[in-house]
């Protein structure tokens, strides 16, 4: 942990002449961040510190504009529904492109990396997070689009991805509309509709009966927490087992 000591006189024009700040550098976690508190009374005056909304998203592009001069990652910006920045209309796309051609977690991340996005998945993060070649931040919940949010994509590999069964179904669904005071998203239609799905019983001609592997009931336990409702069997055997890379890995006959 590093800590400097300044009195504002640097940035005096974006944080506020005459008041002390200390920086603290957190350095010890995976998301390197800092801290800046300041002194609540103006050692030149002896007026008490005030910072309006305005004066706090002043700070904030400040610091966004010199963390893109040197090569860094920037702050999300503040969104609500249907106002939405262009690299964020382009961050849409580009994932909906990544899906469509991915039919695996590696391979989508692999096609977004390749075109200068970065995805950070971690399964014990509940959100996803997408960073664009400029160098913005967003997380998946900010994008008003359920295709993108962490559960579903997870779901949707493991549907088989671009190469699964309901792969045409699940780009093409339209998340609702939100109120234009929302900040994120808030509907959750995808999320039940693949849950129903995956919990009915599938036409008989849909599927082959076959014995599960302990591979198939590990991962079908998996996707049964993701969606916290019980799959079945034969749904799961039609649209979540992968036979081919079964079979040749010897898991199954």
């Amino acid at each position: 942990m590093k800590k400097d000591l300044h009195s504002a006189t640097s940035h005096k024009d974006v944080l506020a002449q005459g008041v002390s700040w200390i920086q603290d550098g957190q350095f010890n976690e995976a998301h390197i961040h800092n801290h800046i508190v300041f002194n609540s009374v103006n050692f030149e005056n002896g007026k008490k510190f005030h910072q309006s909304r305005d004066d706090m998203l002043k700070v904030k592009e400040y610091s966004n504009k010199l963390c893109r001069e040197r090569g860094l990652s920037v702050t999300e910006e503040k969104c609500t529904y249907g106002r939405y920045p262009k690299w964020k209309k382009r961050l849409c796309v580009f994932l909906d492109w990544a899906l469509e051609c991915s039919p695996t977690p590696e391979a989508f991340i692999e096609c977004m990396e390749r075109h200068g996005y970065s995805v950070k998945w971690y399964s014990d993060y509940k959100y996803m997070t997408f960073t664009t070649p400029e160098g913005y931040t967003c997380r998946d919940n900010k994008l008003f689009d359920e295709r993108f949010l962490k559960s579903n994509i997870e779901l949707y590999f493991a549907m088989g991805g671009s190469n699964g069964v309901l792969a045409e179904t699940y780009r093409s669904y339209k998340t609702p509309e939100h109120d234009e005071d929302m900040n994120m998203t808030v509907t959750s239609g995808l999320f039940r509709m693949i849950g129903n799905v995956l919990s009915a019983v599938p036409p008989r001609e849909a599927y082959t009966p076959r014995q599960l592997t302990e591979m198939d009931w590990e991962e079908k336990e998996r996707l049964e927490q993701i969606l916290g409702r019980k799959i079945s069997p034969q749904a799961f055997v039609c649209y979540c087992t992968k036979e081919e890379y079964e079979q040749q890995s010897g898991l199954c006959e």
